[in-house]
């Protein structure tokens, strides 16, 4: 994904459209799913937003590889870490943090079942 990032027409620079390719090549058709691709790929050009997409497409994509590896490997649980970082963290996230789940079906939180990195901006891991 670097690779097609920084060597694409236009360099790294180049932030306006990569992300439709990214999405075409490596998570289209996939169980993989980005909710948020439509939303993206109509809203008019914004600093910093296409970071931040690329930010949580790395981090989701790295969350899915996780996941797999670990059910492969026959790990059922992992334990959720808060990044420590962002201005605004999520609370139930920080509360959350050092917490056994369940890889499977992930950790409720705000409502919803999640996995850490999942969530826009979401820059959390699991450890074993």
């Amino acid at each position: 994904m670097r690779q097609l990032i920084t060597k694409g027409e236009g360099g790294h620079l180049n932030q306006g459209r990569y992300h439709k390719t990214l999405f075409e090549r490596f998570f289209k058709g996939r169980e993989w799913i980005w909710p948020e691709f439509a939303k993206w790929e109509n809203a008019p050009h914004q600093k910093g937003a296409y970071a931040l997409l690329m930010r949580t497409l790395m981090f989701r994509a790295s969350s899915l590889h996780d996941r797999r590896r670990q059910a492969v490997l026959g790990i059922t649980h992992a334990i959720w870490l808060h990044s420590g970082g962002g201005l605004t963290p999520r609370p139930a996230h920080v509360a959350f943090n050092g917490q056994k789940f369940e890889i499977a079906k992930g950790a409720f939180l705000e409502g919803k079942w999640t996995w850490p990195g999942v969530e826009i901006d979401c820059k959390c891991v699991s450890a074993l």
